[in-house]
């Protein structure tokens, strides 16, 4: 496939470079509402008030938890809002029903919270909110006597996951992939070839969380591209 750059007449070239600056061109809306209500028996949300044009659209509801976390290392306080190693304001859209989250123990008794939930939310949280609202959760505890990892890590049924927390894009997405790495490295004892080779060919990310002191970038892997692998020790 061959490529080339559109003339910089083009609309579509200013248009690109005008992205950066978006949001600010754009204004508030007069007397738009952007409430929603969330129908539980119909498993979707619907705007309140709907604008004409948007009087048929509907979210699928895919209830997740905003905050999980433990108590910082160092005796450090942080409002609700942010997040790090230990967890906290993680905002991410899989921290649902079914997963399993892996997180540091830096004081007695850890101090674990939750809360924060949503009845949905786009990748990133990119507007500031979801679609905040009360919750009901049900969740275990068990302690792991060794290997505490450096950011959150994460499964489910069909991932494993592991997050990068900076105060960059770039920082956060460099260390997702070596959270991840040094966790496939120490589950299935491979070397840096094959770990590369494997990220190389089956790796996917996903932008969790943009809008908080610290942006949020996950490493994930399908569980069905591990299978062919042994675990280390086996």
């Amino acid at each position: 496939m061959r490529t080339r750059p559109a003339p910089a007449g083009n609309s579509a070239h200013r248009d690109w470079r005008a992205h950066p600056r978006l949001c600010r061109k754009h204004k508030p809306v007069e007397g738009y509402n952007s409430d929603w209500k969330l129908d539980l028996q119909g498993g979707f949300a619907s705007l309140a008030k709907p604008t004409e044009t948007m009087k048929n659209y509907k979210v699928p509801l895919a209830p997740m938890l905003g905050c999980l976390g433990v108590a910082p290392q160092g005796g450090m306080r942080y409002r609700s809002g942010f997040l790090g190693s230990y967890g906290g304001n993680m905002d991410y859209n899989q921290l649902r029903e079914g997963i399993t989250v892996y997180l540091p123990v830096y004081v007695p008794g850890a101090l674990l919270f939750v809360g924060d939930g949503h009845g949905a939310q786009g990748a990133g949280e990119l507007t500031g909110n979801a679609l905040e609202t009360s919750m009901e959760i049900k969740f275990t505890l068990d302690v792991q006597a060794a290997g505490a990892p450096p950011n959150p890590r994460m499964e489910n049924q069909d991932f494993l996951m592991a997050s990068g927390i900076a105060g960059s894009i770039d920082e956060a997405f460099r260390g997702a992939t070596t959270n991840l790495v040094r966790w496939l490295e120490r589950m299935y004892g491979l070397n840096a070839a094959e770990v590369s080779s494997v990220l190389g060919t089956a790796m996917v990310y996903d932008i969790a969380e943009v809008v908080d002191p610290q942006p949020h970038v996950v490493a994930k892997i399908p569980k069905s591209v591990l299978a062919a692998l042994k675990k280390a020790g086996q």
